[in-house]
């Protein structure tokens, strides 16, 4: 224990605003109102989904209760860790708040926890979608109440379970900079980089790769069929079955695929300056707090790239 908070005290040190902090404060300030407000703003677009699928009755089991995970789990990003990341922040600099030496532990830890735990959760429901496209048949038997809630433990369990390492300074540690932002400083390149590696980058390559894997097996069959099948002009009605099935799937790979791109474009700028560009966090201490604001940008605006699941 005691080494593990000489290791935080060192990592205090090397995110140091090297005595500028003073000037910062306007533009803190400006940084809490603006999160706080997106804050807000996510808890209302998370929540009316939230509502939206509990009148549901569909969307009570199977696919539903994976969209709930990744409702709530961001519901809660929005309602109770970025207000904490601020107040920790604010605290610091506007009360001259002392925090113990093991806070960011306590505070961190289920923050970045419930980070991965929706990066999972998206890759869950990538899955999910892949099985609707490819295996229509048995996709019944993986939308069952059962299966839903196992992949949800799955994630805070992989989430959760990488993670816990960090809480006794193996690999790396919950630190605090001087302005209060508590951040995963690594101690171990390698089980730094592994970590992250898992929980940042392979659940959005495995959602790149099924969105791809659908829009291309949905063309695929379209083509097959329209070159090798005749249509059927005694039955009208099939052949308009048949091209809705067809918009509904290539929809259905659309939005999974606009889905990636955007929770790529947010998310990865902080996991790779943590992994990449850790110095210039270092020398730049107000960059590091305005990248957060990327991944809360995801978590507010994401029910609207969900509401086309709602609707299946």
């Amino acid at each position: 224990m005691a080494n593990l908070t000489a290791l935080q005290n060192i990592t205090e040190q090397s995110l140091n605003c090297t005595g500028h902090c003073g000037s910062l404060k306007p533009h803190l300030l400006r940084w809490s109102a603006v999160l706080l407000a997106t804050s807000v703003f996510g808890v209302i677009s998370n929540g009316v989904l939230l509502g939206v699928i509990g009148r549901s009755r569909t969307l009570r089991s199977g696919t539903g209760i994976l969209i709930s995970h990744v409702v709530v789990a961001q519901l809660l990003m929005c309602a109770v860790h970025f207000p904490v990341h601020v107040f920790l922040v604010y605290g610091k600099n506007f009360w001259s708040i002392t925090y113990p030496a093991h806070t960011c532990t306590y505070a961190y830890f289920p923050n970045l926890a419930t980070v991965f735990a929706i990066g999972w959760s998206e890759a869950t429901l990538a899955v999910n979608r892949l099985i609707a496209t490819v295996c229509p048949y048995h996709y019944p038997t993986w939308t069952t109440r059962r299966v839903g809630f196992a992949m949800v433990a799955a994630c805070w369990v992989i989430s959760c379970g990488t993670l816990l390492p960090f809480c006794f300074g193996v690999g790396g540690v919950f630190g605090s900079s001087s302005l209060g932002q508590c951040a995963a400083l690594k101690s171990s390149f390698i089980t730094y980089s592994v970590i992250f590696s898992v929980n940042a980058y392979a659940p959005y390559t495995i959602v790149g790769v099924i969105a791809v894997t659908i829009i291309c097996k949905v063309c695929a069959k379209k083509l097959a069929k329209k070159y090798t099948v005749a249509p059927d002009v005694t039955d009208p009605p099939v052949g308009l079955r048949t091209r809705a099935l067809f918009r509904q799937r290539l929809n259905l790979a659309g939005m999974l695929f606009v889905s990636f791109l955007f929770s790529v474009v947010c998310s990865q700028p902080v996991a790779l300056s943590n992994t990449l560009f850790p110095a210039y966090q270092k020398s730049d201490p107000l960059f590091s707090l305005w990248l957060v604001l990327a991944r809360l940008i995801q978590y507010s605006l994401s029910p609207v790239t969900k509401c086309n699941d709602t609707e299946k």
